[in-house]
């Protein structure tokens, strides 16, 4: 069952950003901004405005309302949806508290802090009948977009080793308890793996300080192995913070006869940050030297026998990535028009997941999802 609504709204539906820090001017307004038609930039709640200075009105201009108390947000008969942006440790009250106004609801990632939290915000979203999305853009990065391409389209078929990796090169003071990268960054290589293969039924990881700074408990390196019922396939998630390479590795996908590998990280962030606007048609383009490589295995030829099977290979263009589609995506189903596709029953497997791989590497075992 889809944390959906009986409620029809009218568009273009009015939203309330719950936070005014980097996402919502990086990987929120600009989105919101670009589809007048279904969203309105209605309100900000930022605690520490004053009538003279904000950070929303600085970058979002006057007409958008800015609030310093939730209550004011949330008392604003006006607001359809609330998008929670603020850290992680606030998600599930702001969530729970909007949801019990009566709004629709989009929440960052991380999710919830546990598990227990998720479940409690899908069940009460479902008897109030409002929309709860996570809010996973990553399904719009490029080079996700590549692959699930080429799984749909059967070209990367009997897919048996799937390796993510979301590595880099960062200085992050990362937290000392809790999951740290492992639900960060981690969260959206599940998340894509989720929308790709379900629920897994086995959990191993390993979670560990590899550069050794700050508190010994900091997540800064993670390995995931993700299990499957019925099923040879077998998913590997890595995450690693101090990766000095100048092309990351991204993707490593092994089918019975074919293959397909991928470098390099989805642009828009970086082109965001750099100040392109997002309706340049350059913007989510990647440069066709990050291209992926597909290759298949040849039939054999009996003129030249060799031990081993031969393969041919060919050069596989990236989509375009545009995290606009989420908030496309995410009105559309608010206003019945399309089915929900980032739904909160997979922020639920995603935080399931997660608390396994913690526990897994913890006591160094195996975790079984029920």
């Amino acid at each position: 069952m889809s944390s959906k609504t009986t409620t029809k709204k009218a568009a273009p539906l009015k939203i309330a950003l719950l936070g005014s820090g980097k996402s919502t001017r990086v990987f929120h307004g600009p989105y919101i901004l670009r589809l007048p038609d279904l969203w309105t930039l209605h309100a900000v709640y930022e605690r520490g405005a004053t009538p003279d200075k904000s950070r929303a009105r600085d970058h979002f201009g006057d007409e958008v309302k800015v609030y310093t108390t939730l209550e004011e947000t949330l008392a604003d008969p006006e607001v359809d949806v609330t998008c929670v942006v603020v850290p992680q440790a606030a998600h599930y009250e702001l969530a729970k508290r909007s949801i019990l106004a009566g709004k629709h609801v989009i929440v960052e990632k991380p999710f919830t802090t546990t598990l227990a939290q998720a479940e409690e915000l899908l069940k009460l979203s479902r008897e109030k009948e409002v929309y709860l999305i996570p809010f996973q853009n990553r399904r719009y990065d490029n080079d996700f977009l590549t692959v699930r391409k080429l799984i749909e389209n059967k070209i990367l078929t009997d897919i048996i080793d799937f390796e993510s990796r979301y590595d880099c090169n960062v200085d992050w003071n990362l937290p000392s308890s809790g999951t740290g990268i492992l639900s960060g960054l981690g969260s959206h290589l599940i998340d894509q793996v989720v929308s790709l293969f379900g629920k897994p039924s086995t959990v191993f990881a390993d979670c560990w300080n590899g550069r050794g700074v700050g508190h010994p408990d900091t997540i800064d390196s993670v390995n995931i192995l993700l299990r499957y019922a019925d099923s040879p396939r077998r998913v590997t998630l890595r995450i690693s913070a101090f990766s000095a390479r100048e092309k990351q590795e991204r993707y490593l996908v092994r089918g019975k006869n074919v293959s397909f590998s991928k470098d390099g990280m989805d642009p828009q962030e970086e082109q965001t940050l750099a100040g392109m606007s997002v309706s340049d048609p350059r913007f989510g383009v990647e440069d066709e030297i990050w291209s992926g490589t597909l290759c298949k295995l040849a039939p054999s030829d009996p003129a030249r026998p060799s031990p081993y099977l031969r393969a041919s290979s060919e050069r596989i263009k990236s989509e375009k990535g545009d995290y606009t589609f989420y908030y496309q995506d995410a009105a559309k189903a608010i206003l019945g028009l399309k089915e929900q596709y980032v739904k909160a029953e997979h922020a639920v497997i995603n935080m399931a997941i997660i608390e396994a791989a913690k526990k897994s590497s913890d006591e160094g075992m195996i975790v079984r999802l029920d």
